[in-house]
């Protein structure tokens, strides 16, 4: 936008002003000269142009019958809800799921005085908690227990919810049906600090990929990272690949987990 009008445009508007309208009224009222002087248009003179009768529209082939995509199985964890119809329930009751660091976490009392006060180290106590995020049951992934420490938070999640999918969809074991079922993974590249190392190991990077949770694929595994569309753009690539031939199966999401203070 800063190329296309001629005046700067900072990251930030799109936070602050964040629909179209809102955006472009901001922008009226503040670049009104500039974008004036962009879209002033010269008096001229207007023949009147002969009417014509408009042209017959063309037809297009129907889509047929194999040209979508099919929603399987899903599997959702969040802050307050452990599947989906525990997120439906939340969301309809309008629960609010932002809490007071718990205290089986860390102690944030050293870090936090209380809201403005000087000494403080972090810019609050409260936030959003997936319950038992350390758990995880390595030895039924063919993960060692030693190898999983050294594991981000977010691969662990990605696989034990990939498998929750392939669950979901009445698939069971290892074969997922498909020789070619693809993984389109969204999330941030920064690491998840608290990660156990050990010795000069770097943390092991499992991203669900579909050796682990579909024994035998073929499809690409993907992983893609346009913040905070990450989990959108991972569907998207996704439903794609599927209508392209790509793959005959898709397995899609988002995952992220902040495990700092």
């Amino acid at each position: 936008m800063s190329a296309h009008f001629g005046f700067d445009v900072a990251p930030s508007v799109f936070f602050n002003y964040s629909t179209p309208a809102r955006l472009s009224q901001h922008l009226a009222e503040t670049q009104r000269a500039a974008l004036s002087a962009r879209y002033a248009v010269a008096e001229e003179r207007v023949e009147p142009v002969e009417m014509v009768e408009p042209a017959a529209p063309v037809a297009t082939a129907a889509a047929g019958a194999g040209d979508g995509v099919a929603i399987i199985g899903l599997s959702v964890r969040t802050a307050g809800a452990e599947d989906a119809d525990e997120l439906w329930r939340l969301l309809l009751e309008g629960r609010k799921q932002i809490a007071e660091v718990p205290a089986e976490r860390w102690d944030w009392r050293p870090y936090y005085g209380g809201a403005g006060a000087a000494d403080n180290r972090i810019a609050s106590n409260r936030g959003a908690f997936l319950a038992e995020l350390d758990a995880f049951d390595s030895l039924f992934f063919e993960i060692s227990p030693r190898e999983a420490q050294w594991m981000d938070p977010r691969q662990r999640l990605m696989l034990q919810e990939a498998w929750r999918a392939f669950e979901d969809a009445g698939y069971t074991g290892r074969g997922c049906g498909a020789a070619t079922a693809g993984v389109h993974r969204g999330g941030g590249k920064r690491g998840a600090a608290g990660s156990v190392r050990t010795g000069d190991q770097p943390p092991q990077r499992h991203s669900g990929g579909a050796d682990l949770v579909c024994s035998g694929s073929e499809g690409a595994n993907l992983a893609l990272n346009t913040a905070c569309s990450s989990g959108l753009a991972a569907v998207h690539s996704a439903c794609q690949s599927v209508l392209r031939g790509e793959c005959g199966m898709a397995l899609a999401g988002g995952v992220n987990v902040l495990n700092s203070r």
